[in-house]
């Protein structure tokens, strides 16, 4: 579980460094967003 969490919080840390950076825009950093809330509720 604890590994889970983590591995859950390094991808939302990715998905906010792509936002920042430019690589991904408002939409695409939402729905991003919105997977890995779904996988957090497993």
């Amino acid at each position: 579980m604890v590994e889970e969490s983590k591995a859950l919080r390094a991808r939302l840390a990715k998905i906010d460094n792509e936002y920042d950076e430019g690589i991904i825009d408002g939409r695409r950093c939402k729905s991003a967003k919105d997977n890995v809330d779904i996988d957090w509720k497993r």
